[in-house]
């Protein structure tokens, strides 16, 4: 590699946390058609995002994550790294995630 050349990123780890080792919510959205949503962590400050199709997001949360997706259609979405059904047709859908209660 000469030094104009970035060093390689490394590779991203696709699986989730283990809930007993890091307790909270994880929403993993992959982007097939381009979309937009709005999200609040934790009841923090709410952001915008402008989805392309290809992406691929992750957010934790401590407490809670709530999301309002534009065009659910072209989303597929996993919570806690399980899937999450969105409706195929129709307009924008409001999601609030909180974690799992861990078995006592």
């Amino acid at each position: 590699m000469s030094a104009s050349e970035p060093a390689p990123l490394p590779a991203a780890n696709s699986e989730l946390p283990d809930d007993h080792a890091s307790p909270g919510v994880y929403l993993k959205l992959k982007v097939d058609r381009d979309s937009g949503l709005t999200i609040t962590i934790d009841g923090a400050l709410t952001q915008r995002y402008d989805l392309k199709a290809g992406d691929l997001i992750e957010w934790k949360g401590e407490r809670s994550i709530s999301v309002d997706i534009e065009s659910p259609g072209g989303v597929k979405a996993e919570v806690n790294g399980k899937p999450l059904a969105l409706p195929a047709e129709g307009g924008p859908v409001h999601l609030d995630l909180h974690p799992e209660p861990v078995p006592q």
